[in-house]
């Protein structure tokens, strides 16, 4: 199982849910910082009523003005396509809208505003210019206006004359806004007193109208003088046009006739052309019925087809006559033949007068034919008269169609003169009937009134905007303060960082109150489990023997306590867990190992004569080396360095120490071994395969977590042995804000009030 973190390369260990936020850790974080957040807001609220008692209050007057979108003359009025291209849009910065802001800019307004109100020579005025171009209120339009996101305000520049300064001035407390959508402006001016700032805003509306009527009635009289010149050109070029159309026409005989088939006027030679065109068409569809027929008849009479009948001979007298005698005669004969025989007499006549009535009918459909051969060759001779007609005519109409092009052409060019002559005469009436009454729709909605109150500084909005700026600058340094904070100081950081579990808090324990409060002495710390033994102390102390016995049942334990650096409390945590461990009954052995800087074993056997260096270079036996504990059955030994030993981790890695463990492991129960700091010494190392299992101490708000995990990293047989993470020196009056309430009722609950 992997009890710790073995990629030390990233800011946060693996499994760490950076992403997830708790609001319980929100609201400790808050609390942890409250002082500095709340010094942070008193200053900026202490600092923005200062800014207001010494600052310059300035006033600001306002009126609306509608403009003119459409123009007074006929000329300018645009139609519903023109409407919709133009149609205000502010997203699209209207050109005309702009165009009207830049002209309250234009120095035809500012110097009618100047000589109007005498600005020149008006203290006021002067006075009011030199503290608002001082002022915070025109440094953050200046700005705003040097950045490109604010239009309508021109940035103050350098004057060498005393009207550039004035324009200048007016320009500095000028502002324009458009309303909505709409084709109104908001036009402000700011100034140091009330009636100043409404004169001036007023004059400027005034001053904007005038110009506007001034530019319309130029507009027209200039007009008017252009088109007085063209009409003049335009009716000379009109009557030159329609005389040269007469003359052409004479010219050319171009003569043209009412036509009450089409209802207008049109050249003969088009006229003659459709009669032509008429009569040839009839005559070809008589001649192919002529011919159809004489073609009908003369198939019948090819083939013999006496009987048949066609439309001439059912019309004949003589045919129909003929016809009728020999049915006649044929009649009879059969009636004698069926009653006489067909040898009779009377039957033979009959047959006879038969085959007469037969050839003279014969004869008749020939006779028939040769009108119908005449009729055809007629109507042949016609439509070659017809089209020779038609063919000279056509040849006369092409000659003609050549000059009616260039008679087209020349009464289009008349027309286009007498339309733009009409045009042209039409606006010179306009402009005659504006020229001496120029209107604009251009007005004031609301006029300017002198403010009851100064609009800067806004005390509300600039107290409420310092609140806001020390809310943001405060939660920006806590948020910096917690983000530099890389020490432990909680459960989650532990677990997550060092995966490993972990054993409990253990706080700083210190007597004497107020401010003459300081860290107890190190005898004090070692009879605190003894002397407390409902503290939270005692109960982490006892969650991590429980931790151990849970892991090594029913056998002597070898228990090392390791610590990341020097002073974190990991000889106290070693004093004060031996004599839990032997207030409890069982046996149990200190031995102080640190051979650099012993601690534990000066404390506890500082009488002691001999100690583990005795007892590993042999010049001590166990025995001799044991003492025992004042108010406890806890056995300690002593490191016996009288100074420090450079080769201390021989010492402790030797077959020596080995054989010193294993006879300890006859005799005690527990062998609590007071080890020196990963970081400063490789002691814990050496010893490390001689022991069964580490406690890791760290100290609350000192111990980096990334240094903690760097260290394990390297220290991986330790790490693998750790039985969990003790956290040392809780501070508990800052404790309860980096806690969670669940931690704290449960601990609470378990252990009772904390010494």
């Amino acid at each position: 199982m992997k009890l710790y973190t073995s990629t030390v390369d990233v800011e946060q260990p693996e499994g760490f849910e950076a992403g997830y936020l708790d609001m319980q850790d929100v609201l400790a974080v808050l609390r942890r910082q409250g002082r500095m957040i709340l010094l942070v807001i008193l200053s900026c609220l202490c600092f923005g009523g200062l800014f207001l008692v010494v600052t310059q209050p300035f006033y600001t007057a306002t009126l609306t003005l509608l403009l003119d979108l459409d123009g007074d003359l006929k000329s300018e009025t645009r139609n519903e396509a023109e409407r919709g291209w133009a149609k205000i849009n502010i997203n699209y910065n209207d050109p005309y809208i702009d165009t009207q802001v830049r002209l309250f800019q234009s120095y035809a307004i500012l110097d009618k505003v100047i000589d109007r109100l005498d600005l020149l020579d008006n203290g006021e005025f002067v006075a009011s210019a030199d503290a608002l171009d001082n002022s915070l209120f025109n440094l953050r339009f200046s700005l705003l206006a040097r950045v490109g996101l604010l239009e309508g305000r021109k940035v103050r520049a350098e004057v060498q004359d005393k009207r550039s300064w004035a324009r200048d001035a007016l320009l500095n407390g000028l502002f324009i806004q458009r309303v909505g959508d709409s084709t109104i402006l908001r036009v402000s001016f700011t100034a140091a007193t009330p009636t100043l700032s409404a004169r001036i805003v007023n004059a400027f509306g005034n001053a904007y109208g005038e110009d506007i009527l001034n530019a319309r009635y130029e507009a027209t009289q200039l007009a008017s003088q252009w088109l007085q010149e063209r009409l003049v050109e335009l009716r000379k070029k009109a009557i030159d046009s329609d005389m040269a159309v007469q003359t052409y026409r004479s010219q050319n005989k171009l003569l043209e006739t009412y036509d009450k088939d089409i209802k207008d006027s049109q050249p003969l030679i088009d006229q003659e052309l459709r009669a032509l065109n008429e009569a040839l068409t009839s005559a070809r569809a008589e001649e192919a019925s002529a011919r159809a027929r004489y073609d009908q008849i003369k198939g019948m009479i090819d083939g013999g087809a006496w009987q048949s009948q066609v439309a001439g001979s059912l019309a004949n007298f003589i045919s129909n006559d003929l016809r009728l005698r020999y049915l006649e005669a044929s009649r009879r004969e059969a009636d004698i033949a069926r009653r006489l025989g067909a040898d009779h007499i009377q039957a033979q006549d009959l047959r006879r007068q038969m085959d007469i009535y037969r050839g003279q009918m014969f004869d008749e459909l020939k006779r028939v034919a040769s009108s119908y051969l005449s009729e055809a060759t007629i109507s042949a001779q016609r439509v070659v008269s017809l089209e020779q007609g038609l063919q000279n005519a056509m040849a006369s109409h092409s000659v003609s169609a050549q000059r009616e092009v260039q008679l087209r052409e020349l009464e289009n060019k008349a027309q286009n003169y007498r339309d733009l002559y009409e045009a042209a005469l039409t606006n010179y009436r306009t402009a005659l009937s504006l020229q001496g009454l120029p209107v604009s729709r251009s007005r004031i909605i609301t006029p300017g009134s002198p403010p009851d109150s100064p609009n800067y500084p806004n005390r509300a909005m600039f107290m409420g905007m310092c609140l806001m700026i020390g809310v943001l600058t405060s939660l920006v340094i806590g948020s910096y303060r917690e983000y530099r904070d890389r020490t432990f100081r909680t459960e989650e950081q532990v677990e997550s960082w060092l995966s490993l579990p972990f054993l409990g808090m253990t706080p700083r324990i210190t007597e004497g109150s107020g401010e003459a409060r300081r860290d107890a002495g190190i005898e004090v710390l070692a009879r605190q489990a003894i002397e407390a033994p409902l503290s939270l102390f005692a109960e982490t102390l006892r969650s991590a023997k429980v931790t151990i016995d849970i892991e090594l049942p029913k056998q002597s334990r070898v228990v090392g306590i390791v610590s990341t650096l020097s002073a974190e409390g990991r000889s106290t945590i070693a004093m004060n867990f031996a004599r839990l461990l032997a207030d409890q009954g069982h046996r149990v052995v200190l031995v102080d190992a640190d051979l650099r800087r012993p601690r534990a074993g000066g404390v506890l056997a500082h009488r002691a004569k001999a100690g583990l260096v005795d007892v590993l270079i042999g010049r001590a036996s166990l025995a001799q080396a044991l003492a025992e504990d004042s108010g406890t059955p806890l056995k300690v030994i002593a490191s016996g360095a009288a100074q420090r030993v450079p080769h201390s981790a021989s010492l402790l890695e030797s077959r020596q120490m080995q054989a010193f463990l294993s006879e300890l492991r006859q005799s005690f129960d527990y062998i609590i071994i007071d080890l020196p700091a990963l970081r400063t010494a490789v002691d814990a190392r050496a010893i490390s395969p001689f022991v069964d299992r580490f406690i890791y101490v760290v100290e609350w708000s000192r111990t980096s977590r990334r240094l903690a995990l760097q260290t394990l990293d390297v220290e991986q047989e330790i790490a693998a042995a750790c039985v969990g993470v003790m956290m040392n020196k809780v501070d508990a009056s800052r404790a309860p804000f980096y806690l969670r309430p669940d931690f704290l009722t449960k601990h609470a609950a378990t252990a009772g009030a904390p010494a």
